[in-house]
């Protein structure tokens, strides 16, 4: 007998012994006798109701199948397509990886390479950042707004391919190269250089930079062109809303309405107050160009706003002598809708209050931190720390600090103020003092 066979004997043995001891007791028979050894008795009288023979000859098979695997036939089940087999995915969100155009998917005929080559007329040079710098000759050539790089001119298959639109990415056509990016070529081939940058609008995969030389500076003036207009093209069809700063014109101030503007300030969504050489004027956005703009009257010159919510006041560096006044913000609605209603281009003058003892005030910032609405004003050669005071409904001083040099700006956080003059300086608001900081 064979070692499988063996432990094929040796297995059925344990089965049948699980197996009756798995069944219930033999109870006694009415005669009083009891019930028949099992261990005597064959194996069909033992089975319990819920195995059959059958169901015992496939336990049997799969008991066996570690020693005779040629005896069981597995069954072939259809897995269906499975997408994660196809492309990789994101394990945050998903998103499949967009590989880049397969080079053996673009294929030149013969015929068509001496036009080609007329075409572009250019011998590039490529080399990428991720690998060891060295430049190799390239034929390079646009088609379908997919770069196609060659090793020969006669070869009809591209070795590299670079996508000028791949989807939910931006690419960028860089023209000027620094030397830190690139530090084993010289300056005068620098002057040659272009990028091709791909920059996914999700963090999940990584961006694609392409280095490429051209022969002379005509040339890459040539391709910069060339890349930059097809991707401008494959961009303005692109549908995709991407993060950054967009602009929009909301007020056009030409010929007589035309105002030397040095601030503003968002008063709510449809008011923006304007800091002008002129004065202090507010216009309705919901106008658009057309908006008439009113006049605040009281101020001669406004070179700065700061609003305060906690207080609801609004902070101007205003004057030739550049004082700082403060006004309340339901005053200038006030005024306002008075001017509208009366359809008039000038407001009633303004109440304020004038903040003694600043004169040439420089900039200026204010907010409610640590506990208490500050404000910290910059001079010629002095920075002032100011703090609120409830009872007397004004700013009093609280820390004079003497300055080297004028103050140019000032930022205010939740426990120190950031003062630039000569250098930035750290402003404590629990207990005021001045240090310099390392930024210099």
């Amino acid at each position: 007998m064979s070692a499988a066979d063996d432990k094929k004997a040796k297995r059925r043995k344990i089965k049948k012994s699980l197996v009756a001891k798995n069944l219930p007791r033999s109870s006694t028979c009415q005669n009083g006798t009891e019930a028949s050894n099992l261990s005597n008795s064959p194996s069909e009288t033992i089975l319990s109701p819920a195995i059959d023979s059958e169901t015992l000859r496939r336990l049997e098979k799969l008991m066996d199948a570690s020693d005779d695997a040629d005896s069981l036939e597995l069954l072939s089940l259809s897995r269906g397509p499975n997408p994660y087999l196809d492309k990789e995915r994101c394990l945050l969100c998903g998103c499949e990886r967009q590989d880049p155009p397969e080079a053996a998917a673009y294929k030149i005929e013969n015929s068509d390479c001496e036009k080609r080559a007329v075409e572009t007329n250019l011998l590039t040079q490529v080399c990428t950042i991720t690998e060891k710098q060295g430049w190799e000759r390239r034929w390079a050539s646009l088609e379908n707004n997919i770069l196609l790089l060659f090793v020969y001119e006669s070869d009809a298959s591209p070795i590299d391919t670079f996508d000028l639109g791949p989807p939910n990415t931006d690419v960028t056509v860089h023209s000027a190269i620094s030397t830190a990016e690139l530090p084993n070529t010289t300056n005068t081939d620098l002057a040659h250089v272009m990028k091709l940058e791909q920059q996914p609008l999700t963090t999940c995969w990584p961006g694609r930079v392409l280095y490429l030389m051209a022969s002379n500076f005509s040339d890459k003036q040539k391709w910069v062109a060339c890349l930059e207009a097809a991707v401008k093209s494959i961009q303005r069809k692109d549908t995709i809303v991407r993060t950054g700063m967009f602009s929009k014109t909301l007020l056009e101030l030409e010929g007589s309405r035309r105002l030397e503007l040095n601030c503003s300030f968002a008063l709510c969504k449809e008011l923006v107050l304007l800091g002008a050489d002129e004065g202090l004027f507010c216009v309705n956005l919901y106008h658009g160009t057309h908006a008439i703009i009113t006049q605040l009257t009281g101020f001669k010159c406004v070179h700065q706003i700061v609003y305060i919510s906690s207080l609801n006041l609004i902070i101007l560096i205003t004057g030739r002598e550049r004082s700082v006044v403060t006004i309340d913000k339901r005053m200038i609605h006030s005024r306002i809708d008075q001017a509208n209603s009366a359809a008039k281009e000038e407001t009633n003058p303004i109440p304020h209050t004038v903040i003694e003892g600043i004169v040439g005030c420089t900039v200026m910032d204010a907010s409610k931190c640590h506990g208490g609405s500050y404000m910290v004003v910059g001079m010629a050669d002095r920075v002032l720390l100011m703090k609120y005071n409830s009872e007397m409904k004004s700013f009093c001083l609280r820390k004079e600090f003497m300055t080297n040099e004028p103050c140019s700006c000032v930022c205010l956080s939740h426990e120190f103020a950031i003062v630039g003059t000569d250098k930035f300086y750290r402003l404590s608001l629990d207990h005021p003092n001045i240090t310099g900081m390392l930024i210099n």
